[in-house]
């Protein structure tokens, strides 16, 4: 009102306030603004026309509804620049100064209306409504710090920490000391709580570092004692194979895997290329079919029938085991009654019928020169009666047709004073003359034979003989006497690999 009538007197025709001249400039708010504008021209430079907006935007505050109201200024809060532009726009009534009934000097705006009414500073508040809202949400945090003692607990953090920042690096002449220091001690605080949670974090990672140190220590040792138990394993797996080799191959050869699975020591590789070389053939394995370790055998070409010799422990005499089925799969032993005594020779009879033996003392007493080969023998070598010469055991009484005139010759099994013979139990007996083919041995047979029986001469024609072939050149000199033929079929001849070796 008072803007509004100072114009209009100054404006009054022959001493009259006119209306026409009210509504010239504007009325009140025109007044207002016109007065503004004037008097803001009169005192502030071109380059000081910045200054002067952050001046007069600090002296409003963004009202709840809408608009702004009047926020008074402690004189201390501002800088020197804007201070003295405050005072030399106090006289034209922009600016006022006063004090607060706690006497603190402050700086106003002369009156709210200039808000409303003077187009530049609306347009100055209009452009910093974000910045001041912000602001004052700053100002009452930092009152809040203050009343609680600068406790940390009222600092700036996180994102609003951010913001405050950002806003202060871009209007720094606005931020006053206080709230610079409000913002300065949240960003200390905030590096403080960094450095504790990064070394926390360190501290996390050395103690996660260390421990899987020591887990893979602790794995290592485990993987080691492992190994070492197993290689301990492997060396006792593998002598138990070698233990076992001669009386329970199917368990050694067991025993030589069990062994390469736990380590691939040295032992076990012995152990099992001694299982392969032993058992190739080997096509089942059986225990307690005689009693004792087998010292020899008669078998019968075909396998079918075995007679084994063997010596149970201690001082037990030797036992002859009649064993059947061993080729089938269903293995079945009895032991022979009445076993002869001493130094004897034996052979079973292809049909498995009869065991012959003869005491090898008789050849000897007769001159014997080389050992007897059991066989068809040369004609010259036959006595008057049909029979072989003496120390020979004749193996007429042993083919497939019975000699019954022969076998009324030899003496019953027991008799040590020359050749007997044994009938075999009817259960040990297999029809030889049915008329189906006889099969040669195969190669687990012959390596049977060789097994148990490695320095047997006798065994080799007698296999060559079921295998329908002759000897070999190199047989015939190794196994038959000096000027005799074998007298054997010849028949698809072919050597055999497997014979055993001389004595």
């Amino acid at each position: 009102m008072e803007f509004a009538l100072t114009r209009l007197w100054d404006q009054r025709e022959r001493s009259m306030l006119t209306h026409g001249a009210y509504q010239d400039f504007g009325g009140i708010a025109g007044a207002l603004a016109g007065y503004a504008e004037d008097s803001f021209r009169a005192v502030v430079r071109e380059d000081e026309i910045p200054l002067a907006q952050a001046l007069f935007v600090q002296l409003a505050r963004p009202a709840d509804q809408g608009g702004y109201t009047r926020r008074p200024a402690p004189v201390a809060d501002m800088n020197p620049a804007a201070l003295a532009l405050a005072r030399r726009l106090s006289p034209g009534k922009l600016i006022v100064f006063g004090r607060t009934d706690e006497g603190t000097e402050i700086v106003d705006l002369a009156h709210e209306a200039l808000t409303r009414h003077w187009p530049r500073l609306g347009g100055w508040l209009d452009d910093s409504r974000k910045f001041r809202s912000w602001q004052e949400e700053l100002r009452r945090d930092l009152a809040r710090w203050k009343e609680a003692g600068e406790e940390t607990g009222a600092l700036l953090r996180g994102s609003v920490l951010e913001v405050a920042v950002e806003q202060a690096g871009h209007r720094p002449t606005e931020i006053t000391a206080l709230e610079r220091a409000y913002i300065g001690a949240s960003r200390r605080f905030a590096r403080r709580a960094l450095r504790r949670w990064q070394a926390l974090v360190a501290t996390l990672l050395a103690l996660l570092v260390g421990t899987c140190v020591l887990a893979n220590m602790a794995l290592d040792s485990s993987q080691t004692a492992e190994r070492q138990l197993r290689t301990l394993a492997s060396r006792a797996l593998a002598d138990e194979s070698s233990d076992r080799a001669h009386h329970d191959p199917g368990s050694s050869i067991q025993l030589a895997l069990a062994a390469w699975n736990a380590d691939d020591t040295p032992q076990a590789q012995e152990a099992l290329l001694h299982s392969h070389v032993t058992g190739e053939y080997l096509r089942a394995s059986h225990v307690g079919l005689w009693p004792g370790r087998a010292t020899r055998l008669d078998a019968t070409a075909d396998g079918r029938t075995l007679v084994v010799w063997s010596k149970p422990a201690g001082a037990a005499p030797v036992v002859l085991s009649v064993v059947t089925g061993a080729m089938d799969g269903s293995p079945g032993s009895y032991a022979l009654r009445g076993a002869p005594t001493g130094d004897v020779r034996s052979e079973i009879s292809s049909d498995g019928n009869l065991l012959g033996r003869r005491a090898k003392s008789v050849g000897a007493e007769r001159g014997r020169h080389r050992p007897p080969v059991v066989g068809e023998p040369a004609e010259n070598h036959r006595t008057p009666h049909g029979r072989g010469p003496p120390g020979q055991l004749d193996r007429s009484d042993l083919g497939r047709h019975s000699d019954h005139g022969v076998r009324r010759r030899l003496r019953p099994l027991g008799d040590s004073n020359g050749p007997s013979y044994r009938r075999l139990p009817h259960r040990a007996r297999h029809q030889a003359d049915s008329g189906r083919p006889r099969r040669p041995p195969d190669r687990l047979r012959q390596g049977l034979a060789a097994i148990l029986r490695p320095t047997s001469r006798e065994l080799v024609p007698h296999l060559c003989s079921s295998a329908g072939r002759d000897y070999t050149e190199e047989e015939r000199r190794r196994f038959l006497p000096a000027g005799t033929s074998s007298g054997l079929p010849c028949e698809n001849a072919s050597p055999w690999r497997g014979a055993p070796t001389a004595d």
